[in-house]
């Protein structure tokens, strides 16, 4: 979006040579468009990860703006059911420690909770599942040797 608002604001500034104030607007549709194009390519924040630590329980989500990623207790992670979006969809959400603003992390998929309860209880075996195959017996002696 922002290097078609600078090539049409480009086009009409070189083509189309009306008055001094119609060629200042498409001169700062042009700039709009390169702000656009910085914020996309160096200002954004990118990495937005969900790290869950079953070894120690720590939970890890992305903070607001540009601040580091938010770490927690897994126990201290405050999960609600909301709406995000435009239509109110159903959506998994959780506080950030700023204690105003919600982070949504599962849109449509509520049972994710469950998943995730169930990942991060090292009492309980692995979740079903392919991805977890290679660590069921490390895991497996890992909960014996603790009993």
């Amino acid at each position: 979006m922002g290097l078609g608002a600078i090539g049409l604001g480009v086009f009409l500034l070189l083509f189309w040579n009306e008055n001094a104030q119609l060629q200042l607007g498409w001169i700062l549709f042009i700039v709009f468009g390169i702000i656009q194009v910085i914020y996309i390519l160096y200002l954004r924040k990118k990495g937005k990860y969900i790290i869950m630590d079953r070894e120690n329980g720590l939970f890890s989500y992305p903070n607001t703006f540009y601040k580091e990623q938010v770490i927690t207790k897994f126990d201290n992670t405050a999960i609600f059911i909301g709406t995000s979006g435009r239509y109110n969809t159903p959506a998994l959400k959780l506080w950030h420690s700023n204690q105003r603003t919600a982070y949504t992390f599962s849109i449509l998929n509520v049972h994710f909770w469950s998943f995730m309860v169930w990942y991060m209880d090292k009492n309980r075996p692995l979740p079903p599942g392919d991805a977890f195959d290679e660590f069921r017996e490390r895991d497996f002696q890992r909960r014996k040797a603790e009993g």
